[in-house]
């Protein structure tokens, strides 16, 4: 069944790349608007607009290192002519790590969704801005999956040249959160060098109000096993970490929940520098004679910018039935398993393994996915611009109540004016997976 999820996933991610992009390109733009605080607060100061409202968006992400398309799968005129089924992609486009001959990868799974609900932006003056916004927001990570698990775990247990030998899983950990936020951000034109103008400083800044929905996490952190045939599992001396909120449920696939569970608070900040050599033709006489910088040009040559986004976390409570324990089970038999619940899922971990471990504990705090990005704006002429960036989301290995996005780099070349703009976001993640899409 996993496999079947993450060939799915693959094969529309591929059919509709420009989704995965997590708003990339599109929030670097001089027109984002209220978009320009979820990549860095810093740029809500002396834009283009006098007023920009939203009131809906919504991002999602899916990025794996292990399973997804041979080249064909790429081209849609190819698949189109085929019969478009489960079948037909995993016969003729699918592949994981083990087919093209890796067998030492380490499986990391990153799923996301990040919906902007009604949201403002409304600048004081040219010098200062704020903002109110609105997030709900889910993301899943999996980390750690040593390779002879991760291709068990797609295969069903059923890859009999990993059958009867014993391996270790160690290092294995499964985090999921859902989340709201209400966040309030201000920015600020900095008069660090107020006699030239060519040189231009901004910074900002967002308090969040975090409503968590739902949590839970699992964390292999001594794991021995050994699969005697698909339905028969060794265990031995296995430490492992295991916690989620009473109000989680999956039918199936989707996280289900019941309100707020608890509440938290959170950060994120940024900072913007420009480079404005023609500042000076860019200036326009009020009504009173004086010369004011004209308000509709953008007016750099070279725009840098650095940002610290998702500080915080949130403490939950954790459901009684869901306790750190040590396993030890030989031989135990799974056929006659059927769990469809976490409740019947629970209720097994319980029956096999009573025991609490002395260490466990009533709550857990799962950390937001702190992100640092950088980047560089560059103005060519005629409406067009080069950006070139990188996010970097930490794993923090030793942290197993954590989430984290996905570390890469892009580039993204542009036209816009006040009226049009269209840009190909091309991006590159840690998982070495190459996306491409398009705005406008």
């Amino acid at each position: 069944m996993l496999r079947k999820i993450l060939i799915g996933i693959a094969f529309i991610q591929i059919s509709f790349s420009s989704n995965a992009q997590e708003w990339i390109g599109y929030s670097a733009t001089n027109y984002a608007g209220i978009h320009s605080v979820l990549f860095n607060p810093a740029e809500l100061v002396n834009g283009r607009y006098q007023f920009d409202l939203n009131l809906a968006g919504v991002s999602l992400g899916f990025d794996n290192n292990f399973i997804g398309l041979k080249h064909p799968g790429f081209f849609l005129s190819k698949i189109l002519k085929d019969k478009i089924d489960y079948t037909t992609i995993e016969n003729n486009y699918a592949s994981d790590s083990w087919d093209k001959g890796n067998t030492k990868r380490v499986a990391r799974v990153t799923v996301s969704q990040d919906a902007l609900g009604p949201s403002v932006l409304i600048p004081i003056n040219p010098n200062n801005a704020f903002a109110i916004s609105t997030r709900y927001r889910n993301m899943a990570n999996i980390d750690g999956g040593q390779p002879e698990l991760s291709k068990q775990g797609i295969e069903e247990i059923h890859f009999d040249a990993l059958l009867k030998q014993t391996f270790d899983g160690s290092g294995y950990s499964v985090d999921a959160m859902g989340w709201s936020e209400l966040n309030f951000s201000y920015a600020a034109v900095l008069p660090l060098m107020p006699d030239k103008k060519n040189h231009f400083f901004k910074m900002g800044v967002t308090l969040k109000t975090l409503q968590g929905r739902y949590s839970a996490y699992n964390y292999g952190k001594d794991i021995t096993y050994q699969f005697e045939n698909s339905d028969t599992l060794t265990l031995i001396n296995s430490s492992v970490k295991y916690g989620h909120t009473d109000n989680l449920e999956i039918k199936p696939f989707t996280f289900v929940n019941d309100g707020i569970q608890s509440w938290g608070f959170g950060g994120e900040f940024g900072v913007v520098y420009e480079f404005r050599p023609e500042y000076e033709k860019m200036q326009t006489k009020d009504e009173t004679g004086n010369w004011v910088e004209r308000k509709d040009m953008n007016k750099y040559k070279l725009k840098a910018g650095l940002s610290l986004l998702d500080l915080g976390s949130i403490k939950f409570k954790k459901d009684p039935d869901s306790y750190d324990f040590t396993a030890n089970v030989y031989k135990w038999n799974l056929y006659p398993l059927s769990v469809n619940t976490i409740q019947e899922w629970d209720d097994t971990l319980n029956n096999r393994w009573p025991t609490v471990d002395p260490d466990n504990k009533e709550t857990f705090t799962m950390n937001l996915p702190m992100t640092l990005n950088l980047f560089v704006d560059y103005y060519f002429k005629h409406n067009l611009y080069f950006n070139v960036g990188t996010s970097w989301s930490p794993v923090m290995k030793k942290n197993y109540e954590k989430l984290h996005g996905v570390t890469g780099m892009w580039i993204t070349p542009r036209y816009e004016n006040k009226w049009f703009g269209v840009g190909i976001p091309m991006s590159i993640g840690s998982n070495s997976h190459f996306d491409v899409g398009l705005f406008g």
